[in-house]
């Protein structure tokens, strides 16, 4: 069905494959918009987790720069700087998508996540990295800077201070740094990225579906709004989900020391 992904169900989980290998899963037009409609297929069918993972050796090396001269080259000499980057705005759609379905996302980054693939990487809601893999906002280096989100997001994660090294310096982190960092929760195996990736995205699916969506809200809205507003938010959502079928449920499987069933009702 599609060209440059693969969009698959797995159980109850959504797995997104970025798949052109043969340029490290660079991102094209047709992938961001393959990638959307991918995204609006996964939230309609009701999924419980979505993994995101690229084929090959990279996650995704980021924009697919031949494609992006293409583009500048065929503009009229006087275009103005929006029209040069209109592009930005399909990158934002689809980030910001992935970034507010309701479900979990999970990122299993194997390889390179560079530039926009590591934007991609951070509007997910967890992230795991085998031990090859390096990750970083590296756009400086051609004389850009992360358009997706990267400036914004990276430095709620790890600290303006931070954030200011790794984007200025256009670093490469390891791994075990990104770890260090909070960047991403756990480093394992080449060999045993999906599997493991899997492995949570079973954990994710099998919990509350209406909890785990007002967490992900409240969460989401943590750092942009005062704390006055957050409490509020944070206690709205929990009366909304006190007359829910999962709540009892889960009361009861408590109480009978059973292993809960959701139904996301």
């Amino acid at each position: 069905m599609y060209e440059t992904i693969r969009c698959e169900l797995v159980e109850n989980t959504g797995v997104l494959t970025l798949a052109r290998p043969d340029v490290l899963n660079a991102f094209s037009l047709k992938m961001f918009e393959e990638i959307l409609d991918c995204m609006e297929g996964m939230e309609s069918s009701g999924v419980r987790a979505c993994v995101i993972t690229g084929e090959g050796r990279a996650f995704s090396a980021g924009a697919d720069l031949k494609e992006r001269k293409a583009m500048s080259d065929r503009l009229p000499p006087d275009a103005s700087p929006f029209q040069r980057t209109a592009h930005h705005a399909l990158s934002r759609k689809v980030f910001d998508t992935i970034e507010n379905l309701p479900c979990p996302t999970l990122a299993a980054i194997g390889g390179v996540a560079a530039g926009g693939g590591f934007e991609l990487a951070l509007v997910c809601d967890l992230r795991i990295a085998s031990q090859s893999a390096r990750l970083g906002l590296t756009e400086a280096k051609i004389g850009a800077i992360p358009s997706a989100g990267g400036t914004q997001r990276l430095a709620r994660l790890v600290g303006l201070a931070k954030a200011k090294e790794i984007i200025m310096l256009g670093k490469l982190l390891s791994a075990r740094e990104a770890e260090r960092f909070g960047l991403i929760s756990e480093v394992v195996q080449d060999a045993d990225l999906m599997e493991r990736a899997m492995a949570i995205a079973r954990e994710l699916s099998e919990g509350a579906p209406l909890a785990l969506r007002a967490a992900k809200l409240a969460l989401n809205s943590a750092l942009d709004v005062p704390l006055s507003r957050g409490l509020e938010l944070e206690r709205l959502l929990a009366a909304l989900l006190s007359g829910t079928q999962d709540l009892e449920e889960g009361k009861r499987a408590f109480a009978e020391k059973r292993k809960p069933e959701f139904r996301g009702k």
